[in-house]
């Protein structure tokens, strides 16, 4: 699966969801919200083996299909600002195969009606193409799921 070159890319994403920055923020910084919204499917699951969310701290998590978390996922979180931004360095892999690693922005802006996300990933993929698009369609379907979570939130 490995490649002898690295591909990289800069993917950016944005989204705006009608709930505060620090109803967003709480939802990134807490490990249990997180496994509701921060697969990109229902079809997908995520369990979190560590979590440490501040400066220097990491998470480390298992994720793919139901019944079969074969994605290892480290993060360690290099940044963060209360309701604003979280920064943090992400290795993916899967067994022995490191995947990608990259650079994670999360940037908190609010607005006259809520909040938005900017997302900007820095990625080296070490197994193609695929792994940029996978990342990519990851964090565009988690985006999207956070905003269910973050009405639900509400509804409560």
């Amino acid at each position: 699966m490995s490649t002898s070159r690295i591909d990289h890319d800069t993917v950016l994403l944005e989204h705006r969801y009608a709930a505060p920055a620090r109803a967003v923020f709480a939802a990134w910084s807490d490990p249990a919200a997180r496994v509701q919204w921060s697969v990109s499917t229902d079809d997908e699951a995520i369990e979190y083996l560590e979590s440490d969310f501040q400066v220097g701290g990491r998470d480390v998590s298992r994720c793919g299909p139901h019944g079969d978390l074969r994605f290892r996922v480290d993060a360690q979180y290099r940044d963060i600002e209360q309701d604003r931004r979280i920064v943090f360095v992400e290795t993916v892999a899967t067994g022995d195969t490191t995947i990608s690693i990259a650079l994670v922005s999360v940037e908190i802006e609010p607005d006259n009606e809520g909040s938005c996300v900017m997302l900007t990933i820095q990625i080296a993929s070490l197994v193609g193409p695929d792994g940029i698009t996978g990342s990519a369609s990851g964090y565009r379907g988690a985006l999207t799921r956070l905003a269910t979570h973050l009405v639900n939130q509400r509804d409560c």
